[in-house]
């Protein structure tokens, strides 16, 4: 898998994974760019609540993501305050509670895809 960093003025706005020449995963690391319902890097848990419903939390290497049945393409990875990882095992009532907000946001390509 080969990954690039999309940069302006040196900052990282997203890294793309491809495969075989094909987009596989989208991280968007910026808050300039917004999901078709509004969030965007900094937006915290409760907010995502109100976009897209309960989350179902999950752990994924380092990052524990919030996951939405309204917007199964995407995954929200969160920290909690002052940019600290959340606890392992925390709940999404928890998340909201620390008030957790969106460090990335993963957009997930079609597994079936060629």
């Amino acid at each position: 898998m080969e990954s690039l960093v999309i940069q302006r003025f040196g900052l990282p706005l997203a890294l793309v994974d491809l495969e075989a020449g094909q987009v596989r995963r989208i991280e968007v690391l910026s808050p300039s760019f917004l999901t078709a319902a509004g969030a965007r890097v900094g937006t915290t848990a409760a907010e995502l609540e109100v976009l897209y419903g309960r989350a179902q939390l999950r752990r994924d290497g380092q990052d524990v993501c919030a996951e939405f049945a309204a917007a199964p393409e995407l995954s929200f990875c969160l920290e909690g305050p002052q940019g600290k990882a959340l606890p392992a095992g925390e709940t999404w009532a928890g998340a909201k509670r620390l008030r957790a907000s969106v460090r990335s946001i993963r957009v997930l390509g079609d597994p079936t895809a060629p």
